[in-house]
């Protein structure tokens, strides 16, 4: 694969453009590793509009030129990001760029001064270049990993001897909730703590709202899972965050803060089929965290019922389905009911992400009478 890059920017920020393009020129025309779209390629005479959007549509990085002139470009950058592609901000010139709201991204250079106040220019678009190479050649892994997989994938049986439906929850016993998340600063920003705070809202004004117990876990790192696990037993885990495109959801790396790393889907199955006994349903609030069918369906098994996503899905989606699915529960309705009021209720406030939310379940566990509420 050959990642494709647009840099995105100002006319007033051309020559920045122009150096950035002489750096990025080795790897472009030599080493052929990527191909580079340009604001000076559009066709003046042309649809600069469509031009520009379709450009942005089709690259796989978005380089943001960041400059007291970019906020003709803003609206586009942050419209990018919202249908989650891949940004990455580079300050040209100084200006206040906290204030744009980038996801939680940190601009390059690597240490946030513009390529204007470097003493040697060349010596920042070196780091520049250093920190976007490390962005594509995560692009080429994601897809080699995702073409792996493809190649891999066979179609999933369930194993002969199923795990016994979950028992019935006694009288009185608290439903917990275990509410983890994780959002690093080089993922597109979510809006994780509101979709929490709205499913403890619709929650608070149910009837059985005295029977559930959330436990919030932000910025969970990849090993942390298991240890929440065993600290919690939880009757439901909810993942809120970035999945990839293979099905794996990413959450913290250890070894490196603010940075994500993946946890793969069967890593995922084991840890819950040693850990998870308690468990009645997963539900992995992420986008592409059931792209593989097979992936899904094997989770399933293990966790008795589980709720994830084919494509991506929007911020106000997911929190829709979140909240609507969590209330409903709280009425004492099966855990099918509650998917299904959550996908309408998606399309009743305008969206049109139901279609990608996926419930899958084993086959001896009958999520049209599964409910958590006891009796």
């Amino acid at each position: 694969m050959k990642p494709s890059l647009y840099i995105l920017h100002d006319k007033a920020d051309e020559k920045y453009e122009k150096q950035l393009s002489k750096h990025l020129f080795i790897y472009e025309q030599i080493k052929e590793v990527i191909t580079v779209g340009r604001e000076r390629d559009i066709d003046a005479g042309g649809d600069v509009v469509a031009q520009r959007q379709a450009a942005i549509d089709g690259a796989d990085i978005l380089v943001l030129l960041v400059s007291p002139d970019y906020n003709s470009v803003y609206k586009l950058a942050r419209s990018a990001m919202a249908n989650k592609k891949r940004l990455v901000p580079v300050m040209v010139r100084p200006t206040e760029w906290k204030d744009g709201d980038f996801g939680g991204l940190r601009p390059l250079p690597t240490n946030e001064k513009s390529v204007e106040q470097w003493k040697d220019a060349d010596s920042a678009w070196v780091d520049v270049v250093g920190g976007l190479r490390g962005v594509w050649e995560r692009v080429i892994k994601q897809a080699e990993e995702t073409r792996q997989a493809a190649g891999a994938a066979i179609p999933y049986q369930s194993p002969a001897v199923l795990p016994p439906p979950p028992a019935a929850l006694l009288p009185g016993t608290k439903i917990k909730v275990l509410f983890l998340s994780a959002n690093p600063d080089d993922t597109g920003k979510l809006a994780i703590t509101e979709e929490f705070r709205q499913v403890k809202d619709r929650i608070y004004g149910s009837r059985y709202r005295d029977a559930f117990e959330f436990i919030f876990e932000p910025e969970v790192r990849v090993n942390q899972l298991s240890s929440a696990l065993l600290r919690h037993e939880p009757h439901i885990l909810h993942f809120s965050g970035h999945g990839t495109a293979h099905g794996a959801i990413l959450l913290t790396d250890p070894n490196s803060p603010g940075h994500s790393r993946p946890l793969d889907a069967s890593t995922l199955r084991e840890l819950i089929s040693v850990l998870g006994n308690g468990l009645r349903c997963v539900v992995l609030n992420a986008c592409w965290s059931a792209a593989n069918d097979g992936q899904a369906r094997a989770l399933a098994d293990v966790a008795g019922c589980v709720i994830g996503m084919s494509d991506q899905v929007r911020d106000r989606s997911a929190i829709e389905f979140a909240a609507s699915f969590y209330e409903t529960l709280a009425y004492g309705k099966p855990i099918d009911a509650a998917y299904r009021v959550a996908r309408a209720n998606i399309g009743a406030i305008g969206q049109s992400d139901a279609a990608v939310i996926r419930l899958y379940h084993r086959q001896n566990v009958d999520v049209t009478t599964l409910t958590l509420i006891a009796p």
